[in-house]
């Protein structure tokens, strides 16, 4: 099973990276837009180039991660507040769907306006994001709970907090997870987007947006795998993290 799994995971990289090689090789399309996936990979074997892109990598990772953090707090503490008081959550309905709905690009200029140009910006805005999807599911999860088996706890003599933390904490974890998961990977999005936009030294956006204006495409794609692979890899590890700590999810 473990070799079938395996080879279900490398089948479909391989299989894109086949039909790359076949497109180049068939001259349908001019080599400066579009290198060879071969041209592209011998840029991860070019020292200065690799020990560049890994700086780029931990910049973009670091701005990502602590917006991501931000929002996450941020949003699971008013999500549990909202979603427990309803008349405050349809109080501040409309702003959180506003917001939630609008494009961060949209707020990029107001918060450059605000925090400046520098990283305090970029961050602020991830963490703006983040914590409005973690919020609305947050707060799903809380509505959503099973009053009856709060009652049964309370009826066989429980506290407060050994309700919240035995029957409530339990039933909106899966909710509070599923925020962040999705929270997490817009946390990156929006972290390379605002490298491109607002003006920075290093980042993966910055480097993807100045290779292309370069036309230094081997870079450019070299950077932009790099972007996916990191989104991926953070994806599945808070997959695997909530996995083991709500093991009872779906059961």
């Amino acid at each position: 099973m473990a070799v079938v799994r395996l080879f279900r995971n490398i089948f479909g990289p391989l299989l894109v990276l086949v039909l790359w090689q076949l497109v180049c090789m068939s001259g349908l399309i001019n080599p400066l837009l579009l290198p060879t996936p071969i041209t592209v990979f011998a840029v991860y074997l070019d020292i200065n180039s690799l020990q560049s892109l890994s700086e780029d990598v931990l910049l973009t990772f670091v701005r990502a991660m602590a917006g991501f953090l931000i929002g996450a707090v941020t949003g699971v503490m008013l999500g549990i507040l909202l979603g427990w008081f309803r008349s405050i959550y349809l109080l501040f309905e409309f702003l959180i769907e506003f917001f939630r709905s609008l494009p961060a690009a949209a707020l990029l200029p107001p918060f450059m306006l605000a925090f400046g140009i520098g990283n305090t910006s970029k961050v602020l805005l991830v963490g703006f994001s983040c914590a409005l999807v973690v919020i609305v599911h947050t707060a799903a999860g809380v509505r959503n709970r099973n009053p009856t088996r709060a009652m049964t706890a309370q009826i066989l003599g429980a506290t407060r907090f050994q309700i919240f933390h035995k029957v409530i904490l339990p039933e909106v974890l899966p909710a509070v997870a599923t925020g962040l998961r999705i929270s997490i990977s817009l946390a990156l999005i929006i972290t390379v987007v605002a490298e491109m936009l607002i003006s920075t030294d290093r980042g993966l956006g910055r480097t993807i947006l100045d290779m292309q204006l370069l036309f230094k495409t081997p870079e450019m794609y070299a950077a932009i795998i790099l972007a996916g692979a990191l989104g991926y890899a953070v994806n599945k590890l808070i997959s695997l993290v909530s996995e083991r700590i709500i093991h009872w999810e779906g059961k």
